[in-house]
């Protein structure tokens, strides 16, 4: 039987997806999630105690990560899912460890997550007709990881964790990405194929996709709704990031 690895998840993101997808996987690994505005509760010698019991470490936090700059991450495979934070600098799995030129671009850019997930894999790419085959293979095992948390959902996530399931060594099936539209029209109603009718005075809706698109569902629902009983057309917009406007 496979031993189960130990995944630590520290996350600005906490969903019903994220949360079914822990359990689904309970049988291959054992993810405890923390949620990122719950780190000021934890003393210093807690955290500790949690990278030591974890295979894995993946972090989303958005900023100053406050006390986990504080902690020992004792050579831990770390993986950054969002970047922005100076644990960037510290990001490794297996031979790969972040290169600071790629570090500090995938924090300073202004581009949508993915887009600058798109740019790290193709400098990867591109350094990989010099880095020993190991470092390549592990560089886009991160990024690959990378790609199932910018996209989001049930699926992805999942995946993502049966993904680092595999880099372990378990002998387990894994899906690739699911990839999410950049941005385009999502009706609450009608799902991705909406198309606005331009006969009625219309409001628009911006909201975030990507990661964020689950998290947005209920609030979106009520506002669609609130709108269409008073007569009017709402056309919703997802969106990944402030430059496909």
């Amino acid at each position: 039987m496979n031993r189960g690895i130990k995944i630590l998840l520290i996350s600005t993101v906490v969903n019903k997806s994220l949360k079914e997808a822990i359990k689904s996987v309970s049988d291959f690994c054992e993810v405890k999630l923390i949620y990122s505005y719950d780190l000021g509760r934890f003393k210093k010698d807690d955290l500790n105690n949690l990278i030591e019991w974890a295979d894995v470490i993946l972090v989303d936090v958005r900023g100053d990560p406050g006390i986990l700059n504080e902690v020992d991450l004792k050579e831990k495979d770390l993986i950054a899912l969002v970047g922005g934070s100076s644990l960037i600098s510290k990001a490794k799995l297996g031979k790969f460890r972040m290169p600071a030129k790629f570090g500090a671009s995938f924090v300073s850019d202004r581009a949508s997550l993915k887009k600058r997930i798109e740019n790290v894999q193709k400098a990867i790419e591109t350094a990989g007709k010099i880095l020993p085959f190991g470092v390549l293979r592990d560089a886009r095992d991160y990024v690959k990881t990378l790609r199932y948390w910018a996209n989001g959902g049930y699926e992805n996530y999942r995946n993502m964790f049966l993904h680092l399931c595999k880099i372990k060594g378990l002998g387990v099936e894994v899906k690739d990405p699911l990839e999410f539209p950049d941005f385009g029209f999502y009706h609450p109603l009608y799902g991705f194929d909406y198309t606005p009718n331009d006969k009625k005075p219309q409001i628009g809706i911006l909201f975030y996709g990507g990661m964020h698109f689950e998290q947005c569902q209920k609030t979106l629902e009520k506002v669609t709704s609130w709108f269409e009983e008073k007569n009017l057309n709402v056309v919703p917009v997802h969106s990944d990031g402030i430059l496909n406007l």
